[in-house]
C-alpha cells in the first residue's frame, strides 16, 4: 500500500500553521515541547469563541426578525384639490 500524499499535505499545512501563524499563542503552542495539549486546548478556546459569535449573531437576526414593523398605508380619495392661500400680495392683485 502506497503513501497517502493528500494525508502528507494536509498534515504538513496543519503542522506548518501551528508553527508560523502569526497569532502569538498559537504559535508558541505550536513550537511547545508539549504541542498536542497546547493545541488542544487552542483549538477548544477558538470553538467555544465560534459559539458565542454564532449565537450573537442568532441573537441580533432574531431580535431584528422580532421587531414590530408597520407598513399599512391608507389613502383618502378627495374629488378636490385644496390649495392655501397664504401670498397676501396674491390676494390684494386680484
Amino acid at each position: 500500500m502506497g503513501k497517502c500524499y493528500p494525508c502528507d499535505v494536509a498534515w504538513h499545512t496543519w503542522d506548518k500553521f501551528w508553527n508560523s501563524t502569526g497569532i502569538a499563542g498559537v504559535s508558541n503552542a505550536g513550537k511547545a515541547e508539549h504541542k498536542s495539549l497546547r493545541r488542544v486546548i487552542w483549538m477548544i478556546i477558538f470553538l467555544v469563541g465560534c459559539g458565542f459569535t454564532i449565537y450573537g449573531v442568532w441573537l441580533v437576526i432574531a431580535d431584528v426578525l422580532d421587531y414590530p414593523v408597520d407598513t399599512t398605508i391608507t389613502l383618502e380619495f378627495s374629488n378636490r384639490v385644496c390649495f392655501m392661500k397664504s401670498v397676501n400680495w396674491l390676494d390684494r392683485l386680484l
